[in-house]
């Protein structure tokens, strides 16, 4: 869950990092970002659509098949059975 999470966080900074490196190389020096409401919204945008998009590649690499359970590691009389998927009925 953690390196869900942290993925997330990554995916969000891209467009703010890259602006960054946009304005280095534009030779204008590091500038804060801008100023306007606009651009503001378009990088959060821009974050938000890449956070979406990683979110959706990575739950399409989910290790279950469509139509089976999540049985979570548990203890049956003492002994600890791990976790595995089972066919749903």
């Amino acid at each position: 869950m953690i390196r869900l999470i942290a993925v997330l966080v990554l995916a969000f900074c891209v467009p703010f990092v890259l602006h960054g490196l946009l304005t280095l190389l534009r030779g204008r020096g590091f500038v804060p970002l801008p100023t306007s409401l606009r651009g503001k919204l378009w990088l959060i945008a821009a974050g938000l659509v890449l956070a979406v998009i990683t979110l959706v590649s990575l739950m399409g690499q989910a290790p279950r098949a469509l139509g089976e359970r999540y049985i979570p590691a548990h203890l049956e009389n003492g002994v600890l059975v791990p976790e595995r998927f089972e066919k749903a009925q």
